[in-house]
């Protein structure tokens, strides 16, 4: 393995409950826990799928199995999807765990997984790198228990990538500070978040920039023939992408082949990044970070927040110690790892100003949160073990209590978050689909009618429905529009004003209820019923 990626763990001891821990130990329970908090029960917990996750899943599908996306073209750089575009990089992950263990709610989730518990190593050993084991511990610890982490994790929104290739690609910078060819893994990683989401597109640029003329102030900064290749490795990344904005601008045709294809879009959503309400902007980032809530409870719950209650006022304190480091390196010219932390931050803070945020679409902010709140908890605990009378019986304290709310959260999540989630998630509507179909094909009805209350992403995944009849019988009511809505497909049909006799109707449970009193034959999955005449 390369040398900077190697577990390589310190044989020091750290004080732990008045013990003395070797800290390779501690670092492996905090992993064991993080990683088990972001895979246990994966498949079932959130029950259901969400609509983003699925259509991301049947892109995924059917490419794999057919070789051409919902709208036809062959691996895009951007999926066309709803009308106004979808990121791709998801979808290309998934595809070998479909390949390999089949469509199922665990293996669509799989890549959002994965990344997410390689960002607790990754974060750790930045941290390790840059100040200390100490401070890489208990940033260890704030990320495998904050519950914006582990809730972003369990679900696959092709979006929220993104954060973990950005904080990939800084540890690979940090890295090519002394061995310049992980300047160009580097390049690799930021190169490949810009497939995680569309929104961090002016992000990245401003951010290299950014930490390259620190490097330069600080007498970092070396030309090498590593960064000149890392620099063509990210354009040749960002070139793709570049054809893409000149299509859907109207400068070029589209590009389709068999093998690529670089698509143009219904709808372009040029206003979602814009100059004009920045007050509003900032009003509305500001009030869901120091609310730690946007009402959505698959990105957070109203309960514990983002990263608990009163983590934001550690974050404060941790951007404070930031800054100050930061402006104290510059005025040295002396290289201090608080400067790149402080820089995702200020990257994103900005981006976020020039959007209208909610927790996903400003995700490139939170692991530089989280990293503030481990650099004043270290600074706290540290303050306290040494000027302070009892001050170890105090930071024991602190962290027992935040190993008891990080228990309250987990069985909360675990135990009846679900009964919130699964309704918005429509659990049970992969196994109503696929009893709809066997009545269908056993000739029980003459169409398949589908509650407004599903998304047609859902019923052509778990339909698996073969995405060229898709595109040979689909029909919309608001066509070309950003946000497509789907009439009819095949022998689906989403207009249930006038229902036919012979008809099988996939909807919601309470629906189901009343027609059964109407001699219906109905069938319940969990939040989700399929009724028919016999």
């Amino acid at each position: 393995m390369v040398r900077g990626f190697k577990l390589r763990l310190t044989k020091k001891k750290i004080n732990t409950f008045n013990r003395e821990v070797k800290a390779k130990y501690v670092f492996f329970v905090l992993m064991i826990v993080g990683i088990f908090m972001r895979v246990f029960y994966i498949g079932l917990i959130p029950g259901g799928l969400n609509q983003d996750e699925a259509f991301s899943a049947y892109e995924s599908y059917s490419l794999l199995h057919h070789g051409i996306d919902s709208s036809g073209h062959a691996f895009p750089v951007y999926f066309v999807s709803w009308g106004s575009g979808m990121n791709v990089l998801n979808s290309y992950l998934m595809m070998p765990f479909i390949a390999i263990f089949g469509l199922h709610a665990w293996t669509v989730r799989l890549p959002q997984v994965i990344v997410a518990c390689v960002s607790l190593y990754v974060l750790y050993k930045m941290f390790s790198r840059l100040f200390n084991e100490r401070q890489a511990l208990i940033a260890l610890f704030i990320l495998a228990i904050c519950p914006w982490h582990i809730m972003m994790a369990r679900w696959g929104l092709e979006s929220n990538l993104a954060p973990g290739f950005l904080l990939f690609g800084l540890y690979a910078f940090v890295l090519g500070i002394e061995r310049p060819k992980f300047y160009i893994v580097s390049a690799v990683c930021y190169g490949l978040s810009l497939y995680c989401y569309a929104t961090i597109w002016p992000l990245v640029p401003v951010l290299l920039i950014l930490q390259a003329l620190y490097l330069v102030w600080v007498n970092k900064f070396k030309f090498s023939l590593q960064m000149l290749m890392a620099l063509l490795v990210l354009v040749f990344l960002a070139i793709p992408l570049i054809f893409f904005l000149l299509i859907n601008r109207g400068y070029m045709d589209e590009i389709s082949t068999r093998f690529f294809s670089i698509p143009k879009l219904l709808y372009m959503r040029n206003s979602e990044i814009s100059f004009t309400n920045i007050s509003g902007n900032l009003n509305r980032l500001w009030s869901m970070l120091w609310t730690q809530n946007d009402g959505l409870i698959w990105n957070t719950t109203p309960k514990f927040g983002l990263y608990y209650k009163g983590g934001m006022i550690a974050a404060i304190f941790g951007f404070i110690y930031c800054l100050y480091r930061t402006c104290r390196s510059i005025i040295r010219r002396k290289f201090d790892g608080h400067a790149l932390l402080l820089l995702q931050f200020v990257t994103a803070f900005g981006l976020g100003c020039l959007i209208a945020v909610n927790v996903n679409r400003i995700n490139c902010i939170h692991l530089s949160i989280v990293m503030f709140i481990a650099v004043a908890i270290f600074r706290v605990l540290n303050l306290l073990n040494r000027k302070i009378k009892f001050g170890r019986i105090i930071s024991r304290a602190v962290l027992t209590f935040a190993c008891i709310i990080f228990i309250s959260f987990a069985g909360y999540y675990f135990l009846d978050y679900n009964d919130e989630i699964a309704p918005l998630f429509d659990e049970g509507l992969d196994e109503a689909v696929e009893y709809a179909e066997s009545v269908f094909e056993s000739g029980g009805g003459q169409a398949i009618y589908v509650s407004p209350n599903y998304s047609y992403s859902k019923i052509l995944l778990f339909s698996k429905y073969p995405v060229r009849d898709y595109i040979d019988t689909v029909e919309y009511t608001n066509y070309p529009d950003a946000f497509l809505n789907v009439s009819k497909f095949g022998h689906y049909n989403f207009d249930m004003s006038q229902p036919y006799d012979g008809g099988i109707f996939i909807i919601d449970e309470n629906d189901g209820r009343i027609l059964s009193d109407y001699g219906y034959k109905v069938e319940f999955f969990d939040e989700t019923a399929v009724a028919y005449m016999e």
